[in-house]
């Protein structure tokens, strides 16, 4: 659709011109040339010969012996290939050969490859081609079989022939196991959340365990000291409150003692004098008398008295 009016086709030139609806086109001659026809599209039907097959359920591929599987996928993408070879099935034949020759290593775990949907990118004419790759005798690849279809092309084991160039292959995610994936993050999140509850719950009974355990401590702390009660902060004259002792009024302890007789006393100490006592049952006793006066503290009182 331009005003081309001449042209010359350069021999063995593996390049591509339309000119189309030019006027060079419809001069006497060159009307039949490559250059003058509307279209000379780069994408190639092709594809491996295949019987009809019946169709399969989601996520699967009838393979070319017609079994119903999950095969690797991918695309191939040749990034420099031969013009020459876009418009030659022979070429794509071969390269078909070429995969199946190298996935018959018993390693590859391979029925069969197919490969389709052959097309050319625009500005950059790279060669994309649709590549499956279908397990032998099972439903689908492991995840070790999965691993080497891929790394055959991630490595570079297979050499395609010359005329494609360079290559590299992007895989499509393995529908097996992205459907084991979200089982799996949904199992990881309830087992998370369980373990969390159950760690919870186990922190919950530890605390109360141990709270449980210090009130112990202090019962046990009290039964066994028997100052637990006294609170020396009230008041230097605030009497001692004696757990398991028993108490006895100054006028029992006058009588036991005829009055703090002199007859009685026994000894004396920093606080005052120790005089001998009989109780109403004939038990002899030793009572401690504060003295008025007196220069010990608290702290020494207590501590006398502990010894008594």
């Amino acid at each position: 659709n331009n005003y081309i009016t001449g042209y010359n086709q350069p021999a063995n030139k593996p390049i591509q011109v339309i000119l189309a609806d030019n006027p060079v086109c419809q001069e006497a001659g060159n009307q039949q040339s490559d250059y003058c026809k509307a279209s000379q599209s780069n994408n190639v039907s092709f594809s491996i010969p295949q019987i009809n097959c019946s169709s399969c359920s989601h996520g699967k591929e009838p393979s070319p012996a017609c079994h119903c599987v999950y095969p690797v996928t991918g695309i191939l993408t040749f990034r420099s290939p031969s013009f020459s070879g876009f418009s030659n099935n022979t070429n794509f034949i071969t390269l078909q050969k070429n995969l199946s020759d190298l996935f018959k290593d018993p390693r590859y775990q391979m029925e069969s490859v197919a490969i389709r949907n052959i097309r050319e990118t625009a500005p950059d004419h790279h060669l994309l081609i649709d590549l499956l790759v279908f397990p032998l005798g099972k439903e689908s690849f492991d995840e070790m079989g999965m691993d080497r279809v891929i790394t055959a092309f991630s490595t570079h084991t297979f050499d395609p022939p010359d005329i494609f160039g360079p290559y590299i292959f992007k895989a499509d995610p393995y529908i097996p196991f992205s459907r084991g994936s979200a089982s799996s993050n949904t199992g990881i999140i309830i087992g998370a959340v369980v373990g969390a509850a159950v760690l919870l719950l186990l922190l919950t009974i530890a605390g109360i365990y141990a709270l449980w355990q210090k009130k112990r401590a202090e019962r046990a702390t009290g039964r066994n000291n028997p100052f637990a009660k006294w609170n020396k902060s009230k008041s230097s004259l605030d009497a001692p409150q004696l757990m398991g002792a028993k108490a006895f009024t100054l006028e029992e302890l006058k009588k036991c003692t005829e009055n703090f007789s002199e007859a009685n006393a026994v000894g004396g100490g920093g606080y005052g004098q120790v005089y001998k006592g009989i109780l109403p049952s004939g038990q002899l006793i030793a009572i401690k008398r504060a003295q008025q006066g007196s220069s010990q503290g608290e702290l020494e009182f207590k501590t006398e008295i502990e010894l008594l």
